[in-house]
């Protein structure tokens, strides 16, 4: 099945977007609201943005946690760990984690 399916698609959005949710929940509500607060007035953008931008999550993460940061995106990649096999969650977690995309890696050796 090719990763250009609209449903496909949608569906690794949603195991994204649940996997972070539940990540900073567990931290607590607070927390998690807090996040939301800071992606809306650094990037203008709201939770869902994150799956095609996990820098800016990444970048929120540690603005907010500092060091521990690794924390909650350690348990962030434990949940979408079964799925990571699939290029764009593969995608989403090196952007997540700071790790250049093979994409990128790509472009900078032409």
């Amino acid at each position: 099945m090719e990763y250009n399916d609209p449903i496909d698609s949608d569906v690794r959005k949603g195991l994204v977007i649940i996997a972070i949710q539940e990540s900073l929940m567990k931290i607590s509500r607070n927390d998690y609201e807090i996040v939301l607060n800071l992606l809306k007035t650094k990037y203008n953008c709201y939770i869902t943005d994150c799956y095609l931008y996990p820098e800016y999550l990444r970048d929120i993460l540690k603005v907010r946690y500092g060091v521990a940061s690794g924390q909650v995106i350690n348990q962030i990649e434990e949940k979408l760990e079964e799925f990571s096999n699939q290029l764009p969650i593969n995608e989403f977690l090196k952007g997540l984690s700071g790790r250049e995309s093979s994409a990128i890696q790509h472009q900078k050796k032409n």
